[in-house]
């Protein structure tokens, strides 16, 4: 891990320390546990950016993999929805998601 990497990271927790709203830190947090391999945490931060009604599309696309992974389709079809009104035009790359879904445990 590069020092600059954990510096960004801190300055993220603090972001979210000071303001538990910060839908740009906890999606970067979000971002940082999917590159460790931390499921569950990436998934709780996702959710949180999104009960703030984040307009970051990045963050409905990661959790319509993520119910996808936990196997909830009504969810999933939601959160796939508000990323598609956001960015139309978007999808995350399928290597991506099956990263998602490597780490989460899925099985077709």
């Amino acid at each position: 891990e590069l020092p600059g990497a954990r510096l960004q990271s801190n300055h993220f927790q603090r972001a979210v320390e000071l303001d538990p709203s910060s839908d740009f830190a906890l999606a970067a947090l979000a971002d940082e546990s999917i590159d460790r391999g931390e499921c569950e945490t990436a998934f709780d931060l996702l959710k949180r950016a999104a009960a703030h009604d984040t307009k970051l599309d990045g963050v409905y696309f990661k959790l319509a993999v993520f119910y996808q992974a936990k196997r909830d389709p009504v969810r999933q079809a939601e959160a796939y929805r508000r990323a598609k009104d956001l960015a139309p035009n978007l999808e995350l790359a399928s290597d991506y998601k099956n990263k998602i879904l490597d780490m989460c445990g899925f099985r077709y």
